[in-house]
């Protein structure tokens, strides 16, 4: 898993990484025991986070979930709240996967 942050508080970067983790561990574990259930299978998570000028949060997330690229992106639709885009981001993320 990688991060990136731009005009992100040291403060906030690591409750964004944990928000990440709760995510992954109590969020996405059902989704992601069927995916390491095949042998050799991989996931990849890249995170960037951008704090804008009014306070809000743009934000790009990139899966690779064996093999399969799932990207998501708040550019222009920012978010007041950080903890929401990483909630809106792994939701849309089930929905992808559901398909």
């Amino acid at each position: 898993m990688t991060y990136h942050f731009d005009s992100v508080s040291d403060v906030l970067k690591p409750s964004i990484q944990e928000y990440v983790e709760h995510h992954i561990t109590h969020k996405m574990d059902s989704y992601f025991k069927k995916i390491f259930s095949k042998e050799g299978a991989e996931i990849t998570i890249k995170v960037s986070v951008k704090k804008l000028e009014d306070d809000r949060f743009d934000g790009h997330f990139q899966f690779v979930i064996d093999g399969k690229q799932f990207d998501y992106s708040t550019w222009n639709k920012p978010f007041r709240s950080v903890q929401d885009l990483v909630a809106h981001a792994f939701d849309h993320l089930k929905e992808r996967m559901a398909d």
